[in-house]
Order: structure tokens, then C-alpha cells, then sequence
């Protein structure tokens, strides 16, 4: 698993290539606050410009190219369906 965080020194980066899931969470923390930030103004395909570049502005391909490549995965391998 890749993913594009920056760590808070060496002992957190440590910490985050030892365990995947605390690096899944911070990364999906920051994605998330990616999308809350730059899907009001610029639209849903915009939703990962500030995970990409750091600011809603920039990345505009890369955050389209993520959120095909999300888009694409989800249709192939949908989530299981939450039990009533």
C-alpha cells in the first residue's frame, strides 16, 4: 500500500510504515478533509486536489486521475452491503 503522507519526523514515519492501518486512517483522514475542502467550490472531481498538491487549486489531474481510479475500483470490487 502506497500512500501520499507526509509524516511528523522520523519516529511517526516509522510508526506509519510499521502499520498499515494507522497509515490507511491518516491517509484517509486527509483525504477526507481534502474532499471537504475543495468539493464545495470546484465539484466532486476536485475532491482530492489538496491530498494531491496541498491546496484546493493545484492538481487537477492527479486528483481526476484518483478519483476515476476510485470510481473504477468501487464499480469492479463494490463494499459489502451493510446487514439490516
Amino acid at each position: 500500500m502506497i500512500f501520499q503522507i507526509r509524516a511528523l519526523g522520523s519516529v511517526d514515519a516509522s510508526k506509519l510504515f510499521a502499520d498499515r492501518r494507522k497509515a490507511a486512517r491518516r491517509a484517509l483522514g486527509l483525504m477526507r478533509r481534502s474532499a471537504r475542502a475543495c468539493v464545495p467550490k470546484y465539484g466532486a472531481e476536485a475532491a482530492l486536489r489538496a491530498y494531491a498538491s496541498g491546496v484546493c487549486s493545484d492538481g487537477v489531474k492527479e486528483s481526476a486521475d484518483m478519483v476515476r481510479l476510485t470510481h473504477k475500483l468501487l464499480r469492479e470490487h463494490p463494499p459489502p452491503k451493510e446487514k439490516p
